[in-house]
């Protein structure tokens, strides 16, 4: 019953102000729907509706609770007010002294952080384009002109971490130096990975990218510092700071090679080897001619600034 007055009350199905079942029906009809769909719907929002309205009809008030309710709508609250006029602006003349008397009263308003605005190209020699299998002949003449490398007594695979000595090298830039190099020491002892590490801090922009990969070194290959700090090392093991021309170096041994036979190694043997050492030179190469490059152009710019 009451979905059947709840429709009829609807003003799109009245014919002068009367339900007219066949407009009902068009009406329906025209928006897709059935009468019976249409009265669920109707039944649905009515259900909705008289929940609420049913339980506010059979909620119960005390009389402590409508005694509560007339105190507060019949409370009259006494306030005094002062209104306060703004006060017109000061047009008197702002001396210099007392300009420069207040700054130096609140210079720390005046202060903001330090900004610099930085230029920067990533070289990542790593994913540099280079051809991964070099020619037979390349290698061949790389074996030639270095086939005392092959005849050594020992080899060792090692990575480093370059931290240079800046300013003027002078004894208080080489103490900052090492205390840099001897923070990255640190790290490493508590477990941080070398290779991240070389990335994140190397100076020595033909390695860093690799992780500090020097590749295979033999004794005469490098400074006496630097030589006598990575063949005094055992496998795995990372050295102290280690003093050079260039900077601090942290060297870290991750291979070695005594079995080699008398009269060294042949190409063939050795041909691997060579082939990534080639990849890793022109790696080299080429991001230090980039960077190069980079450097030039910069030195042009702040000169034309």
């Amino acid at each position: 019953m009451l979905v059947q007055d709840e429709i009829l009350k609807i003003p799109a199905f009245q014919n002068d102000g009367k339900f007219d079942a066949e407009q009902y029906r068009q009406v329906l009809a025209s928006n897709g729907m059935s009468p019976l769909a249409f009265e669920d719907r109707v039944r649905q929002d009515l259900g909705i509706r008289e929940l609420p309205a049913q339980i506010a009809a059979t909620s119960t008030a005390t009389d402590a609770e409508v005694d509560a309710y007339i105190r507060l709508r019949d409370q009259r609250r006494d306030f005094r007010y002062v209104k306060l006029d703004k006060p017109a602006a000061d047009t008197g003349e702002v001396k210099a002294d007392d300009i420069d008397a207040y700054y130096k009263q609140h210079q720390a308003e005046f202060m903001e952080p330090e900004r610099v605005a930085l230029e920067y190209v990533e070289l990542d020699a790593s994913k540099l384009d280079i051809d991964q299998t070099p020619d037979d002949s390349v290698l061949k003449e790389r074996y030639e002109k270095n086939k005392t490398r092959y005849i050594s007594a020992e080899q060792r695979l090692a990575s480093h971490i370059l931290v240079k000595v800046g300013g003027k090298g002078s004894p208080d830039d080489q103490k900052q130096a090492l205390a840099k190099a001897q923070e990255i020491e640190k790290q490493l002892k508590d477990g941080k990975d070398f290779a991240a590490l070389a990335k994140q801090e190397s100076a020595d922009l033909g390695s860093k990218n690799q992780g500090g990969d020097l590749g295979w070194l033999d004794k005469g290959t490098t400074e006496e510092a630097f030589e006598t700090a990575l063949f005094a090392l055992d496998k795995g093991q990372v050295s102290a700071p280690v003093l050079g021309s260039e900077g601090y170096h942290i060297i870290e041994l991750r291979d070695l090679n005594k079995k080699l036979r008398k009269g060294g190694h042949p190409l063939a043997e050795r041909k691997r080897m060579i082939a990534e050492q080639v990849v890793l030179d022109a790696r080299r190469l080429i991001a230090a001619n980039e960077n190069a490059m980079i450097q030039r152009e910069q030195r042009r710019k702040a000169q034309a600034y």
